[in-house]
């Protein structure tokens, strides 16, 4: 019965390994990704550190793949808001006409975000370019950012 019961805790342990390494890359393609401020960045660094120190003598393991989850969800609730803010600003500042919009909306479904420093579609250096490409002046954004003045 010990043997099972310790051959299950290794098991747990495993997955629990697994979900903390996923969770880490999660976290470090957030950050490269330009989707984390330093704030959530440490907090959600310092829940896997914690786990990731505590994992080899944990015996009950809910509690920690709940903190992995809440971290994972809170990077997914950031990504799909900055998704629709590229969506939202799309709508307002691309013609419908332009010939990148169909491409930056397959690219805003799949909840791939567009930011000024990417440059995802062929012909574009940087998506900056697409919000003051030719057919429209550049014009500074409160962030910085170009973006088209309307026709």
């Amino acid at each position: 019965m010990e043997k099972i019961r310790a051959e299950s805790l290794k098991d747990w342990q495993k997955r629990l390994d697994s979900e903390i390494r996923q969770t880490q890359l999660d976290l470090e393609n957030a950050v490269a990704q330009g989707l984390l401020t330093e704030e959530p960045r440490t907090r959600h660094a310092g829940v896997i550190e914690t786990l990731t120190a505590m994992a080899p003598e944990m015996t009950e393991f809910a509690e920690a793949f709940h903190e992995l989850a809440e971290v994972r969800q809170s990077i997914a609730c950031e990504r799909q808001r900055r998704v629709d803010e590229c969506r939202e600003r799309m709508r307002r500042e691309v013609p419908e006409s332009h010939p990148f919009r169909t491409r930056i909306e397959e690219l805003l479904e799949r909840g791939t975000s567009v930011s000024p420093a990417q440059g995802p579609l062929p012909g574009l250096e940087s998506v900056a370019q697409l919000f003051s490409a030719g057919d429209a002046a550049g014009v500074e954004d409160p962030e910085g950012e170009p973006s088209a003045s309307p026709p």
